[in-house]
């Protein structure tokens, strides 16, 4: 196997106390927004301070649920696998140039970033698993600062893109690359995108990324629904739900049309 010693499963637990407080909260977010008038204007006071109370549970689902049963064999064994079988065309095993085990950098983007949660919790988990590495971009134009504040992410850059820098081409001017990421990863932030812009938002992700993870407390606000795949570029790999938070993961529809990976 490309990742042989894929950490052992430690976050199959029962739900936690922290758990079930952070999911209590849910309504007092939802108390903050009207407060501010809406989402937008709460972030806009007091993204600086952001911290994503969800965090906790979070940590119980992501290493176990997202990342070994479907990131590991869906996304980073097969990447892993292709680059090889490129590097190796030609060769024989006993070839002095045959590669055999190197570690895989994968890109990542942590859009609508927080204070890091997610790239928080890849990163700890990466750290249990040999042969690849994640090199992470964050964005956000509201809680920049409340990133910029995590001792981890102090060499790390954050962009103040949004879902409309996104539709307005803020990729598109990452270089020559046929993929910008490897992985865009958007947590408990897909219910912002407004509906007059999805279509224009998954393209332009689809154009530039190869796979997009979605994690959400709700099943279908903001997702990319079946009946709607192929125009917005993106197929769905697999779904999974666990402690209410849902997790999907998208691949793009062009790493297959082009014959890219």
């Amino acid at each position: 196997s490309p990742i042989p010693n894929s950490h052992i499963k430690k976050n199959k637990s029962n739900i936690s106390k922290a758990s079930c407080e952070s999911w209590s909260v849910v309504g007092g977010i939802r108390n903050q927004y009207q407060r501010n008038g809406d989402a937008k204007t709460y972030y806009e006071n007091n993204g600086e301070a952001y911290t994503n109370p969800h965090f906790s549970r979070l940590r119980e689902v992501l290493p176990g649920t997202l990342f070994d049963d479907i990131v590991v064999p869906k996304i980073l064994v097969p990447s892993i696998n292709a680059k090889k079988k490129t590097k190796n065309k030609g060769k024989k095993e006993d070839d002095e140039h045959f590669v055999e085990e190197t570690t895989t950098c994968f890109h990542v983007l942590d859009f609508c970033c927080g204070s890091g949660e997610f790239s928080n919790i890849l990163l700890r988990w990466s750290k249990d698993v040999r042969q690849i590495a994640f090199a992470i971009t964050a964005a956000d134009p509201y809680t920049r600062e409340a990133f910029k504040k995590q001792k981890e992410f102090a060499n790390v850059e954050c962009k103040p893109w949004s879902f409309k820098s996104v539709c307005e081409g803020c990729l598109e001017e990452l270089g020559d690359e046929d993929f910008a990421y490897d992985i865009v990863a958007i947590s408990y932030a897909i219910h912002l995108l407004q509906p007059s812009l999805e279509h224009l938002f998954y393209n332009a992700l689809a154009k530039r990324c190869r796979y997009l993870v979605i994690v959400s407390p709700t099943k279908n606000k903001g997702l990319i629904e079946k009946n709607k795949e192929t125009s917005f570029g993106f197929k769905e790999i697999a779904y999974e739900t666990k402690l209410k938070v849902h997790l999907r993961v998208f691949e793009s529809l062009r790493l297959h049309a082009v014959g890219l990976r």
